[in-house]
């Protein structure tokens, strides 16, 4: 690499981010010319980060480099851990589902109006 390694970071580039790309880095230098290790180090964290996919060819040399990456292996756990949903179980809102329409504080049927109840526009006004 031609700069100090921390001069490659982004503005825009978390911690986390930083340290993943910048341990890929570290891993793969002087494999590649810089302009490609760079890319594939960008491609290398959008795809554990980001969840982004390239064509295939690229995501073969990704998944062959990143071996060399230990805090991969961190990244992957936290990111299994955050992915988890947590569901209610049927059984908890049983009783929920089961009240009737008149235990729910509603109309049982609708309302009704006849001529004959109706207050007319203009006797409201007049009042």
């Amino acid at each position: 690499m031609q700069r100090p390694i921390d001069e490659y970071r982004q503005p825009w580039e978390s911690k986390e981010h930083w340290e993943l790309r910048r341990e890929f880095l570290v891993a793969n230098e002087g494999n590649f010319s810089e302009n490609r290790l760079l890319c594939l180090a960008q491609a290398f964290a959008n795809v554990e980060l980001l969840g982004c996919t390239y064509p295939a060819a690229v995501m073969a040399q990704v998944n062959e480099l990143a071996k060399n990456v230990t805090a991969l292996s961190v990244v992957q756990e936290k990111r299994r851990e955050n992915s988890r949903v947590l569901f209610v179980k049927g059984e908890d809102d049983d009783a929920k589902r089961r009240k009737t329409s008149s235990s729910l504080g509603t109309y049982t049927r609708a309302p009704r109006f006849d001529d004959q109840s109706r207050m007319r526009a203009s006797a409201f006004f007049q009042r």
